[in-house]
């Protein structure tokens, strides 16, 4: 960054009138008077301080201005720059002095330079004067003059992952920075680290080197929840803001309340962090059938799905655990304990297509009614689900929540994209050779398929906060059966 200097007009003539103050200036210096420590003043006109170009954040050029002519009268001489952030320093002649390399000819220019680099000046007030040095011992200086190195800006967000910044960078001191703050998706900006300002845009005056963080935080979220009915109003807010729940119930059933115990339908609620609000309703949900009841999710294939686990008389109750083809809880679940198999793997006697898993070769993949733990325990039509559980993946929206209507239980509340209708699979965990595990935060259900290839696993669906998939598991392990009525 270049920065021109000037010299005045009046110091070159007073350099000229100076240098004829005296006709042997080498005899000035001397013998000044006979006292060898002090400089006549006109002999100060030998030398005089530039200025400065190219100037960095911790380097920069420092120029000054000599009289070639009368300096070839001596012998020995030399000339520099000295410099310093230390002002008092400097005044005392201290401070770090840089000469010029180039030798004194006539042919040499009277006007000098000398790079300066160090990062102990950097962004800092640098003070400087040009000097002529005599026989190595004499030194002649002018005036002192300054400047300011370049500044420095740096600007963070307090988390790469909730909004972006722009602005750092290194300045001329006291040129003008501008400054930006960007909030990623759900996401908003608090604000500055150094001020109370909310722009997302700034300006700012650069005289020293400075460190700024921009403030996001993360948007609240509304979660709004029923167990027959559709509702409106779920997403992220920001902090204060008013916003309008609905709830509008299935046929055959009305609204009572929400989770909080206010009746108003709809409302409006003030958003201050994570909240949900579930609506209840009443009446009979769809139907019953054998004593259990289901809910209509206007499926393509007409499948009802149950309003619970087998095991469970609510929703948000777990329920029992099954390992694939058996039809009776259990306490501890392995190979040994394993109903189809005689203590291992590749023993399987029944469900079996692959040879290497266990002499009894039957082929089958698909479960059995006789051995379905959903019409074991329920009777009548009731059967555990398989290409069900993708269809009912493609057609409802699965919405994760850690307190299901207020009872504090974690699960998926699948809603249907067609009537508006849901469910809630709770994340009942699963069970193996440990014991039961991730309950509350993980749920794995099966289905009545397994893997032709490795009989030794059956198919089913695992669900999570934020995820929901087809998953496989040892036949063996303790799995949620949800029932479901259909063809």
């Amino acid at each position: 960054m270049n920065r021109k200097f000037l010299f005045a007009a009046l110091l070159f003539t007073a350099l000229s009138v100076g240098f004829t103050a005296c006709e042997n200036p080498k005899d000035e210096i001397e013998n000044p008077d006979g006292n060898t420590d002090i400089i006549r003043p006109e002999l100060l006109a030998l030398v005089a301080t530039g200025g400065a170009t190219d100037v960095e954040y911790s380097s920069v050029t420092l120029w000054g201005r000599i009289n070639v002519d009368t300096l070839l009268a001596f012998s020995n001489v030399k000339w520099g720059v000295g410099h310093s952030t230390d002002k008092e320093a400097l005044l005392s002649y201290g401070g770090t002095k840089t000469l010029c390399t180039t030798d004194l000819t006539r042919e040499n220019a009277d006007e000098y330079s000398v790079a300066v680099s160090s990062e102990s000046y950097a962004g800092k007030m640098l003070y400087y004067n040009a000097y002529v040095l005599i026989d190595d011992e004499k030194y002649i200086w002018d005036e002192m003059d300054s400047v300011h190195m370049d500044v420095r800006l740096t600007v963070n967000p307090n988390n790469t992952s909730y909004g972006m910044v722009t602005g750092s960078g290194t300045y001329d001191y006291e040129a003008e920075a501008t400054i930006t703050a960007t909030p990623k998706e759900n996401y908003y900006f608090i604000g500055w680290s150094d001020c109370d300002s909310k722009e997302l845009t700034r300006a700012m005056t650069m005289t020293a080197d400075t460190t700024i963080t921009a403030n996001f935080a993360k948007k609240p979220y509304l979660t709004v929840a029923s167990n027959y009915g559709m509702v409106t109003g779920s997403g992220y807010y920001m902090p204060g803001e008013e916003v309008t729940i609905t709830a509008t119930p299935n046929s055959g059933a009305y609204f009572v309340e929400w989770n909080d115990g206010n009746t108003d339908n709809p409302r409006t609620v003030t958003i201050n962090g994570d909240i949900t609000y579930t609506a209840t309703f009443a009446g009979n949900p769809n139907g019953t059938a054998n004593g259990y009841e289901y809910v209509d999710l206007g499926l393509p294939s007409g499948t009802k799905w149950a309003t619970c686990n087998v095991g469970a008389t609510k929703p948000e109750e777990y329920g029992n655990y099954f390992a694939w083809g058996e039809t009776e809880p259990k306490t501890t679940y392995n190979w040994g304990t394993y109903k189809w198999c005689n203590g291992s793997k590749s023993t399987i006697t029944k469900y079996n297509a692959n040879i290497r898993y266990g002499t009894v070769v039957d082929g089958k993949t698909q479960l059995e009614l006789a051995d379905d733990a959903a019409r074991a325990n329920w009777g009548g039509a009731w059967r555990m689900p398989y290409a069900e559980w993708q269809e009912l993946r493609t057609n409802c929206t699965w919405t994760w929540t850690d307190d299901y209507n207020g009872t504090g239980v974690a699960g998926q509340i699948v809603t249907s994209n067609t009537n508006g209708n849901s469910i809630f699979l709770p994340a009942a965990g699963y069970h193996d050779n440990y014991g039961l595990r991730s309950a509350g935060s993980y749920g794995e259900y099966w289905s009545s398929s397994l893997d032709a290839f490795n009989p030794d696993i059956a198919w089913g669906v695992c669900i999570g906060s934020g995820h929901v998939g087809n998953s496989s598991e040892r036949r063996y392990c303790g799995r949620s059966v949800r029932p479901v009525l259909g063809e």
